[in-house]
């Protein structure tokens, strides 16, 4: 039972860090867009 947990938190930090790293990217691309205004 623990193990699965253990797995599904892990999981889920992955998916949290993958999000982070889009929102970083995402934000890198608008401030590209801003400065070529």
């Amino acid at each position: 039972m623990s193990a699965e947990l253990s797995k599904i938190k892990i999981d889920t930090l992955k998916l949290m860090a993958e999000n982070n790293e889009m929102r970083s990217i995402v934000q890198t691309i608008e401030e590209e867009i801003d400065s070529k205004e």
